[in-house]
């Protein structure tokens, strides 16, 4: 059996139904998709049984009509009747009679403007865009939800105002194309190709016949007749009883839209504040200031607005900080980008945003003076690399390592020349609580490990990263030494040596040539094999350089994993990262941003809650679990709302 479904701007459309019930609603898994927001993701379910056609309403009431009457639960739709869900009519097919069409057929024709699905899930969609605003992305609070990986949250918007079309781009992670160019704001007319991520429409504006549009007006001018006939009776008969003239209403005017409004003051000053706080969250600040006006003028002695409007002023001011900021961050000025991004109020929406460029910063500026500093050091320039070991530890004091490590030995350097530098020793102050464990001294441990002299100051140079200096001093004792438990020991450690630094050249060269699979293998047995030999707590120079060498490629491949959201294998990507090298604050950063989108994972798996949609909810709180680190705030929130659930 066929059905027919009109939408509001007049356009038929045939559907096949049968025994089996076929699922409508604007959900991409409906068997039938009706896309408008105006009906519920599943909204009803037909089929046929036993030559009648039976309806199932899912919109839990009032989501379905039928000549005016709201219907719900499981109910016939008889051959001519009408039903409607939202912007839609659906009748049997061939059964609605267009008798009257001709008497009631001089309505103005309707132009209608609409997306045309081309490429992608919504490919042969129509969607009909509403006067104002059109909301694009994957939220469930946007006008055309699009649940698709290359659609941001908020992606774009189409505004429709009388004739006039305008596309703005929402900061979409992605981009939006207009005939191929990807544009921040611009005027379409009809014709034109639009896409969003990877989905293609064309936007379509003409003159359509509205079906829906001439029904109701046929309707509204049989009810109009019929009450009118009834009226003239009544007035009649008042006249011939009072025995007086009928004279015209004098009860209030209808409101005219030109001079006023009928709505509460209150509502006036909701929706206004509404706007104003939705274009806030998107950085909107003068569409936001606008809206509070607005409602100002509705309500002058609204204390709520004149506090929002002080908020947007200091947003605006904030906002031309932030762009200075990211001037001297596109500049590399590093230094000063850091501390501009850093006197951004902590209440400010640009907080959230400037964190990662600080991170950024701050990584960027480490990585300067830690090499800065150990290319004096090997010249012994200790004046200038004790200011860039200050300058590191100002930037991360809680680095307890680096402290114990070179600090120490730059400033017994310092002291011990026989004309003492004079310097300001460098404290180690940290905020956070860390811990208090004694960190081990890299000479007492290796001289415990290995008690004769000439092992110990071998190994002490390959620890300091003079990996040749330390093969040539082992050779020298395999060569020149009489004591046979010695020799053997130089020989065992000296083949140790050289699979480091065979392995280690090799790696670092196929890290050179974009062959990352192959370095990583040939550093982690360099890393294995310096395991066997150095005591366990310390790191020695090879160690921390491939810690690091592997972290940055560990960086790289999450970072292009997350920007394709695949976030389970960016979070294993970072998780190794940081296990190779604990301090890499790109890898930290990462981790951070996993964090967000957990955050953000967490408000959905709310709302499923709140729909009662329990399994769905327990699916994204494990998803959110597997994306972050069991410390974290985003973790302890979904396990304890789990618990929550299965209580």
């Amino acid at each position: 059996m066929k059905l027919s479904i009109v939408d509001s701007s007049g356009r038929e459309k045939e559907v096949e139904i049968g025994s089996e019930p076929k699922l409508f609603g604007r959900g991409e898994d409906s068997d039938f998709v009706l896309g408008s927001r105006s009906v519920s993701r599943h909204h009803m379910k037909i089929w046929v049984e036993d030559g009648r056609v039976m309806v199932e309403d899912l919109s839990e009431g009032g989501g379905i009509e039928i000549d005016g009457e709201a219907m719900d639960g499981v109910f016939e739709l008889e051959a001519g009747a009408e039903l409607e869900a939202g912007i839609f009519a659906i009748s049997i097919f061939g059964s609605v009679s267009d008798s009257l069409s001709d008497e009631f057929g001089m309505e103005e024709e309707i132009p209608v403007p609409l997306l045309v699905g081309l490429k992608g899930p919504t490919a042969g969609l129509e969607i009909e865009l509403r006067e104002g605003d059109n909301d694009v992305g994957r939220d469930a609070s946007q006008y055309l939800v699009i649940d698709d990986a290359s659609i941001s949250r908020q992606h774009a918007r189409l505004k429709v105002e009388n004739d006039h079309f305008m596309l703005f781009d929402m900061r979409s992670s992605n981009g939006t194309f207009v005939n191929r160019k990807r544009i921040d704001t611009c005027e379409i007319k009809s014709g034109d190709i639009l896409r969003f991520g990877n989905l293609v429409f064309r936007f379509e504006y003409g003159v359509i016949d509205s079906g829906i549009a001439k029904a109701k007006k046929r309707k509204k001018m049989i009810l109009m007749g019929v009450a009118g006939v009834v009226g003239l009776a009544l007035l009649i008969g008042g006249f011939k009883a009072c025995g007086a003239k009928p004279v015209g209403p004098t009860g209030p005017a209808i409101a005219d839209p030109t001079r006023g409004s009928n709505i509460a003051v209150d509502v006036q000053v909701e929706q206004f504040l509404s706007v104003a706080r939705r274009n806030m969250d998107q950085f909107e600040w003068k569409a936001a200031r606008e809206s509070v006006n607005s409602a100002i003028d509705v309500f002058p002695i609204c204390k709520e607005c004149r506090i929002l409007r002080k908020q947007i002023e200091e947003e605006i001011a904030v906002k031309n900080q932030y762009q200075d900021a990211l001037v001297e961050f596109d500049l590399g000025h590093w230094a000063e980008a850091r501390k501009m991004f850093l006197a951004i109020e902590k209440t400010s929406a640009y907080q959230k945003i400037a964190r990662p460029k600080i991170e950024e910063c701050t990584t960027v500026l480490l990585t300067f003076h830690m090499r800065e500093f150990k290319g004096f050091t090997n010249g012994r320039h200790w004046k200038k690399a004790h200011k860039h070991l200050r300058a590191y530890m100002d930037l991360d004091p809680c680095d307890r390592k680096v402290f114990n490590r070179w600090v120490k030995k730059v400033e017994k350097a310092m002291r011990s020349r026989r004309f003492p530098t004079r310097f300001k020793p460098i404290p180690f102050e940290c905020d956070r609580v860390v811990d208090m464990a004694v960190d081990l001294d890299p000479e007492t441990e290796i001289k415990k490990r290995y008690p004769r002299a000439k092992i110990s100051n071998a190994l002490m140079k390959y620890f300091g990263g003079k990996i040749e200096n330390a093969i040539h001093d082992l050779q020298r004792i395999k060569a020149l030494s009489r004591r046979p438990k010695l020799v053997q020991q130089a020989r065992e450690l000296d083949n140790m040596l050289r699979v480091v630094k065979g392995k280690y050249n090799q790696g670092i060269t196929y890290l050179m040539r974009g062959r990352y699979k192959e370095a990583r293998k040939q550093l982690e047995i360099a890393l294995d094999t310096d395991a066997k030999f150095i005591p366990d707590g310390l790191i020695s120079f090879y160690r921390e350089d491939i810690g690091k060498q592997l972290a940055g490629n560990l960086n790289r491949e999450a970072a292009d994993l997350f920007a394709r959201y695949k976030y389970f294998r960016a979070f294993k990507k970072w998780k190794d990262c940081l296990k190779f090298s604990p301090d890499e604050g790109a890898c930290e950063t990462g981790m951070i941003k996993l964090e967000e989108v957990a955050r953000d994972a967490i408000k959905q798996a709310q709302r499923f809650i709140d729909q009662g949609r329990k399994g769905k909810a327990a699916a994204v709180l494990e998803d959110v679990k597997r994306i972050t680190r069991p410390a974290s705030l985003p973790y302890k929130e979904a396990m304890l709302k789990k618990q929550k659930m299965d209580m």
